[in-house]
């Protein structure tokens, strides 16, 4: 994560904590920032190869499961992500397995063996989630 944008992340957390802890439910998802920033996180890369609409049954399967501190990044024909800096490299360096969908869960850009079966990912969740 880039380091301007965690310190002022941070700094909007400081000032509105007042208005959080009168009121958290209203303040649901920069709940959800603030312990995006303070606990592990993860990335979820789909890269769909030429299997389209094959993210479906990944997707299924993440939503399903209740990890909060994951982004989840869909790579098919139709997105390049220019202009995304560091992320673009990222992204396009996790090639689809055989042209198969392929999932990538990665932390810190470091990521686990690829995935191409929605039973090996109820696995790995599994042990995210733990």
């Amino acid at each position: 994560m880039d380091a301007d944008f965690e310190k002022k992340a941070l700094m909007i957390g400081a000032v509105f904590s007042e208005d959080i802890k009168n009121s958290p439910a209203s303040h649901s998802y920069l709940l959800s920032a603030i312990e995006y920033l303070s606990g592990k996180s993860y990335e979820v890369v789909i890269n769909e190869g030429k299997e389209k609409g094959g993210s479906k049954k990944f997707l299924k399967v993440i939503n399903r499961n209740y990890i909060p501190n994951k982004i989840v990044i869909l790579k098919s024909s139709g997105n390049d992500f220019t202009g995304t800096g560091r992320l673009k490299e990222f992204i396009d360096s996790l090639e689809p397995v055989k042209n198969k969908t392929t999932l990538y869960i990665c932390k810190n850009y470091y990521c686990e063996l690829p995935i191409t079966d929605v039973n090996e990912l109820e696995k790995s969740l599994n042990i995210i989630d733990s």
